[in-house]
């Protein structure tokens, strides 16, 4: 049967439902920027990242030579930005990628700018007296950069655009970790005393939960499906952020203190520091370790870790006391290691990786 044409009402009302849904498709396409997270959730220090649009560069720290290395995705290219007296520690990014910000130690300023169009030191913040353990999370409005002090035991918020540094709030112990949930509204912060601080950002107010079972040497922690996994030694505390209650999974690994979730999976890497090149999986829909055990022949030290934002590659910090240091090319589809890409002539491992895409 033939069907009659639309007279000019119904063709009117056509028209507008095409429009509408053409704004609708534009609106959503350009409201598509995720974010990196190096430790995943907002960026953190372990953390961060830049818009999903354009090719990975890698950014690392070498506290040694006092640079910060680059590397391009496509061909593993190694450039570096001379920071002259400066050594950084840790790295976090903007969400637009257009930043990444380094917590150093040197005269005049403790946290360096970077341009990443340019890559070159764009300005300088002061935030204190650094220290090694010290960590960084950028709000997801990429306004505030959060910064937790060992030396001052509390957390800071910096405005990006003034440098102006406000204290949040001042913890018991001093902080190991730092990482904001998505909407930034509140910041999970691992405590020197084996307890995780709940922390209310735009009050200050924290509770503090025990997680753990031995001497809490954390320094990184991750928030997948509303749950905080904590590592500490040889186990993982899981917070769950709604019911505020802890569940510990525990593992046959000597030394569990830096972790990552995977975007788009269900599971998380877990570094088994004080065994030469290995790490762990966690499954978490359970949650529970998995039997798998990621290793390769020159996987030395891994430490910080760092996921790309389809969650099909994980970047991996490795301070190798053969092979100096390294970032460790994970394929998270098959749990194997695809490449090296040598970073730094020293073996520290206060550093972690970020991604920035441009």
């Amino acid at each position: 049967m033939l069907q009659s044409l639309p007279g000019k009402k119904e063709e009117k009302t056509m028209k507008n439902r095409i429009l509408f849904a053409s704004l609708a498709l534009s609106l959503l396409l350009s409201a598509f920027v995720m974010v990196s997270g190096c430790g995943s959730a907002a960026s953190s220090g372990g953390g961060g990242g830049g818009g999903s649009v354009g090719t990975a560069w890698i950014y690392v720290g070498n506290y040694d030579d006092s640079t910060i290395s680059y590397i391009d995705s496509t061909n593993d290219a190694v450039a570096s930005i001379e920071l002259g007296t400066y050594t950084p520690y840790q790295l976090a990014a903007s969400p637009d990628g257009k930043h990444v910000y380094g917590r150093t130690s040197g005269a005049g300023g403790d946290i360096l700018v970077i341009n990443t169009s340019t890559n070159t030191v764009e300005s300088m913040f002061t935030a204190g007296d650094p220290h090694p353990y010290d960590k960084m999370a950028v709000s997801n409005d990429g306004n505030y950069l959060y910064v937790t002090r060992v030396n001052d035991s509390d957390l800071v918020k910096m405005n990006v655009a003034s440098g102006a540094c406000v204290p949040v709030c001042t913890f018991e112990a001093a902080p190991r970790a730092l990482i904001l949930n998505p909407d930034s509204t509140k910041a999970y912060v691992a405590l020197y005393d084996n307890c995780l601080a709940d922390v209310t950002l735009n009050t200050g107010s924290f509770t503090t939960y025990e997680v753990g079972n031995s001497w809490n040497e954390t320094q990184s922690i991750a928030i997948k499906d509303n749950k905080v996994y904590v590592p500490a030694s040889t186990t993982v505390t899981v917070f769950d952020t709604n019911l505020h209650t802890t569940n510990l999974i525990t593992s046959d690994a000597q030394w569990l203190f830096t972790i990552t979730s995977i975007p788009g999976k269900d599971k998380l890497y877990t570094p088994n520091w004080l065994v030469a090149g290995e790490m762990r999986v966690i499954n978490s829909t359970v949650p529970t370790f998995e039997s798998t055990v990621i290793t390769g022949a020159t996987f030395s030290r891994p430490t910080f870790l760092c996921p790309t934002v389809d969650g099909n590659y994980v970047y991996v910090y490795d301070p190798s006391p053969t092979y100096h240091t390294q970032i460790c090319k994970v394929n998270t589809n098959n749990d194997s290691i695809e490449a090296f890409t040598q970073v730094g002539s020293g073996e520290d491992w206060y550093n972690n990786p970020v991604i920035v895409y441009k």
